[in-house]
């Protein structure tokens, strides 16, 4: 009866408390009636323990698991289960320590529930190895990978935090450049990730300038060219955008400022006159419908100057000018006179004369419209604008308003 109660004891002690060293645990351990219970308490230990004994304590480990494996229905939380993956690992230099770590980190990285000890979260967890990591001679957490640990700590006990989070992630990783905690996936396999897990949460969607900002982070820039392709690519579409910055704070106007910034700044990175009036207009106050329109406005008379392609370079000016004039919708005042941009060919013979700004004709022709000057038969030698009654291959006697 009194070594019954005595194991009882011990039982009882050892849920309550864990030992200190490694062989403390194993001979609490080894005293105890095995069970699912006592095995799980005896990894919890071991995950925990320090010092005498712990030398073997990739064998205790592997001991453990084997012992929990055959029992019933004893399966380890996921956040356990990376705890126990670090703890069967090789960690006898700070260099295999470090490894250890990240690869710990990057387990929890998808972990949910609660670790080895029931009483601690997954974010108790992830926030103890990555301070477990730092304290590691030589070892640091690259930028991607601190993205990636910030929000794994981060509350996601419902949708909209779920969201917020991942949002932030996304943030973070816009200026990261790295690899993340598993060192074979780069920083653009983690934003994209990233991005699928935000837009796999019931109610989040990304701003019209966060998907920008997010397009241009996974974008190849691996040297300058590449580089100057994704920001000018990123100018235009903030072009379009509306919207704040994956920050939530950051304006729209204040991220294409930015992009511009990057762009110029990267050698022999120069935008086309076409494409600064796209971003001329793109850092224009919209938020009133009168600005809108005086934004529009404007830059359709930036674009009669301009011969060359927008930013996105597979964009001509007329595609340009056509999207401008398309958002401009509604701007009354100002549209009969910007209905088309381009340059006019005429068949001699039917001119005329040109008087001013107007061009009169003698007998019905065909107009035709070009995004490019030809090197004969032009009317103008810049680019025109007239009105909506003179649409492409149209037939009329009478004058043209030419600009």
């Amino acid at each position: 009866m009194k070594t019954i109660l005595a194991l009882l004891v011990v039982l009882v002690s050892y849920h309550r408390s864990y030992a200190g060293t490694c062989t403390e645990c194993k001979t609490t351990y080894d005293a105890a009636t095995k069970d699912c219970t006592v095995i799980k308490t005896y990894i919890k230990c071991l995950y925990d323990a320090s010092g005498a004994g712990c030398d073997t304590v990739i064998t205790m480990m592997g001991t453990a698991e084997t012992a929990r494996k055959a029992e019933t229905s004893c399966d380890l939380t996921d956040t356990c289960t990376c705890q126990v993956n670090f703890k069967k690992a090789d960690v006898n230099s700070d260099t295999l320590k470090c490894t250890a770590r990240k690869t710990e980190l990057n387990c929890l990285l998808t972990a949910n529930n609660a670790g080895c000890d029931k009483t601690k979260t997954k974010m108790d967890i992830i926030t103890a190895s990555e301070t477990a990591a730092k304290a590691v001679t030589g070892c640091t957490l690259s930028d991607t990978c601190q993205c990636q640990v910030t929000t794994a700590k981060s509350d996601m006990s419902d949708d909209p935090k779920k969201c917020t989070a991942h949002t932030v992630e996304l943030n973070c990783l816009l200026t990261a450049k790295n690899a993340g905690c598993d060192d074979t996936k780069t920083k653009i396999n983690i934003i994209t990730a990233s991005e699928t897990a935000a837009k796999a949460v019931t109610g989040c969607t990304l701003s019209d300038t966060c998907q920008c900002q997010v397009t241009t982070a996974k974008r190849d820039m691996s040297d300058d060219p590449k580089k100057c392709t994704a920001y000018k690519t990123e100018l235009n579409c903030l072009w379009s955008a509306m919207g704040t910055a994956c920050d939530s704070t950051t304006t729209k106007i204040d991220t294409v400022k930015a992009s511009e910034k990057a762009a110029t700044g990267v050698t022999g990175c120069t935008l086309s006159e076409t494409c600064k009036c796209q971003v001329a207009t793109a850092k224009a106050d919209m938020t009133t419908d009168t600005k809108k329109c005086t934004a529009r406005n404007t830059e359709l008379n930036c674009l009669l100057k301009t011969t060359d392609g927008g930013c996105d370079e597979t964009k001509t000016r007329m595609d340009i000018a056509t999207a401008s004039e398309t958002a401009a919708t509604g701007c009354n005042h100002r549209r009969r006179n910007i209905e088309h941009i381009g340059y006019i060919t005429l068949n001699s013979t039917n001119l005329k004369h040109v008087d001013s700004h107007k061009v009169f004709f003698t007998s019905k022709v065909n107009l035709t419209l070009a995004s490019t000057m030809s090197s004969s038969g032009s009317l103008h030698k810049t680019p025109i604008r007239f009105s909506d009654r003179c649409a492409t291959n149209s037939k009329e006697t009478g004058s043209w308003r030419v600009d």
